[in-house]
């Protein structure tokens, strides 16, 4: 039986190189189609100290990925504190919940639910990738052909990166860091005159890594199913294109990253299905010559005592380990960018290690581009110390389709309001209304309500009760903009209540009603301006002998039939001093139906009617 590890004797020599020596003895091992996925090799001297001995744990890429490794560590420490405690000890390992195997089995049902996506991908697909002034060639450009240039930032930096910055932005580190690199390539592309029809050009095309554990994701579709990945070891990791738009400062840059990545359907899962499980023109496309992968923050040495299962951490001291020995394999994109957090004592740096293709550029480029690329971020860390306000993207708001310049001008029209989306019903409503107003006709989405109050009705209690419900549900400062992706909702923060008082308290009674009747139908008439909110009119009429009566008018774009009596309700609790501004709210409002309304699976949802109305 061959041995599971493998020991190679440093002889007395450089650790480092010896560690290095038998990474490459255990490439040498791997083999995928025959199932070799694993080489272990120890690398030990005869009377050296166990802190002086080094386990090298080869794995191929198709069996592991990032994720993995803290699980596979995880149980090399179980396991080897159970056999130090006893050898002849049974080793109990965590189970495995969901396998890999499973989880790509769904993922592989999914294709036919996810061409709806095709369009999305395409814009982000160029089909001539030349950052840099050439195209990769799978044949030529090779990994024996790459070389690496490692780029460090500074813990100063680094803190401010990893904390206030993404604060400022409202923001992933990911957005930041993808966000200064791509004005650092546009600044060189520009200064440069690099890369044909690409050189300065308003928007750069990146292909983004993430770790793909989205159990969730197979929940939805025509096969739902569960997963649980916490135990799981593969290779999940997913791929997908973003368009950053660069033309702007590093602030709009960033804010462009971070849109494309929160915008992407399903955390871009469904690119990969599509180009790589189905038949579809993403399948033909080349991919983006420049590739991003951000590792997130290493573990910090702790310093246990190397006599027990400490002996097992991962060395803090480690040389850097190619990931391949031929060579042979094609390169994955003309700059490979690939960012960590690295801990060196006390401190953390974020280190970037840039892998590029020599026939398409050289290393003096990419050392500038790693210089610009500090220097952006550093820019960023100026920014968020400023206390500059980045302002919000639209990922932030939950709109599907609406664009940055469309939020800024919304921001302009309505400073400091909410933006909300609209139903279904709400999008329909707003057309019915709109040509109603273009051609001036009346507006049957107008509704009123009259109710008759006896007693003695104090007028401002009233309208002190009218301010409390507003301030109490925020969908009555609501109103409405057109914009060219669709139809928003926005709320601000504060709206004065149309609230007025007709006084027909001296006239008859039948004059009095006469009156009653066309101040109500006025009101009835009188068009609301959709983006001028309130849309919602409270009138208190006084009547001959004491009496009142409450006109309320909204559009019914506002307010359902189930709505107008709760609002009733609390608008009458408010002025017998049973609603207050202190009184706690249910917890949820009409925006976290919105909420859930963007959230549902559309593609299901579409094949469920169809099924029915078949």
């Amino acid at each position: 039986t061959e041995r599971a590890v493998t020991g190679i004797d440093s002889g007395g020599g450089d650790l480092a190189e010896a560690v290095r020596a038998a990474h490459v003895d255990a490439l040498a091992g791997l083999n995928p189609a025959d199932g070799a996925l694993v080489a272990v090799r120890l690398v030990e001297q005869d009377g050296a100290p166990l802190s002086q001995r080094r386990i090298v744990i080869a794995i191929h890429h198709l069996g592991v990925d990032a994720v993995s490794w803290p699980i596979i560590v995880e149980d090399l420490l179980t396991a080897w504190s159970a056999v130090a405690a006893d050898p002849e000890a049974d080793i109990d390992l965590r189970p495995e919940v969901t396998s890999m195997r499973a989880y790509a089995g769904a993922l592989a049902r999914q294709v036919d639910d996810r061409l709806a996506e095709l369009p999305y991908w395409k814009r982000r697909l160029p089909f001539e990738p030349k950052t840099f002034g050439g195209e990769l060639d799978p044949a030529r450009d090779t990994m024996s052909t790459t070389s690496s240039l490692t780029v460090d930032v500074d813990p100063t930096t680094t803190e401010a990166v990893l904390g206030i910055v993404p604060e400022a932005f409202r923001a992933s580190v990911t957005d930041v860091l993808i966000g200064a690199l791509t004005r650092a390539i546009a600044g060189w592309q520009h200064d440069n005159q690099i890369g044909g029809r690409t050189a300065g050009r308003s928007a750069l095309n990146i292909l983004v890594e993430r770790h793909g554990r989205d159990e969730d994701i197979v929940r939805e579709g025509a096969l739902p199913a569960t997963a649980d990945l916490s135990r799981t070891v593969g290779w999940f990791t997913t791929v997908s294109p973003i368009r950053v738009d660069v033309g702007g400062d590093v602030v709009a840059t960033v804010k462009s990253a971070k849109q494309e990545l929160a915008a992407q359907p399903d955390r871009g899962i469904g690119f990969g299905i599509l180009r790589y499980l189905g038949d579809t023109e993403l399948s033909r496309r080349p991919l983006p010559d420049i590739g991003f992968n951000y590792l997130g923050s290493a573990a910090a040495g702790t310093g246990v005592d190397v006599g027990g299962a400490g002996a097992l951490l991962p060395a803090q001291d480690a040389p850097p380990l190619s990931p391949t020995y031929r060579g042979g394999m094609r390169a994955t994109a003309a700059l490979a960018v690939n960012v960590r957090v690295a801990v060196r004592g006390q401190q953390r740096n974020l280190v970037a290690d840039m892998v590029f293709c020599e026939n398409l550029v050289d290393s003096t480029a990419v050392d500038d581009i790693g210089d610009r690329w500090r220097a952006e971020l550093e820019a960023a860390v100026d920014f968020a110390r400023s206390g500059g306000d980045a302002g919000r993207t639209p990922s932030d708001l939950g709109i599907a389709g609406l664009t940055q310049h469309e939020l800024d001008n919304l921001e302009l029209r309505f400073p400091a309001a909410d933006v909300w989306p609209v139903s279904p019903l709400q999008e329909g409503l707003f057309f019915e209304a709109s040509m109603a107003s273009a051609h001036g006709a009346d507006d049957v989405y107008v509704v009123q309500s009259a109710i008759d109050l006896g007693g003695d009705v104090d007028d401002d209690r009233l309208a002190a009760a009218v301010r409390t419900v507003f301030d109490r549900h925020r969908v009555l400062r609501s109103g409405f903009a057109s914009t060219a992706s669709g139809v928003v909702t926005v709320v601000p923060g504060v709206v004065e209540p149309d609230w007025r008082i007709v006084d027909l308290g001296g006239l008859s009674d039948s004059d009095a009603a006469r009156r009653a009747a066309l101040e109500a139908a006025a009101d009835h008439h009188r068009p609301f301006d959709l983006g001028s909110p309130p849309l919602i009119r409270f009138t208190l009429i006084r009547l001959p002998d004491g009496r009142y009566r409450l006109v309320v008018t909204n559009h019914h774009l506002l307010l359902d039939g189930w709505s107008g009596p709760l609002v009733l309700a609390d608008l009458f609790a408010a002025y017998a001093g049973a609603l207050t501004d202190e009184t706690p709210t249910v917890g949820t409002d009409y925006r976290d139906f919105l909420d859930w309304l963007s959230r549902r699976d559309r593609v299901s949802d579409l094949r469920a009617w169809r099924d029915l109305l078949a």
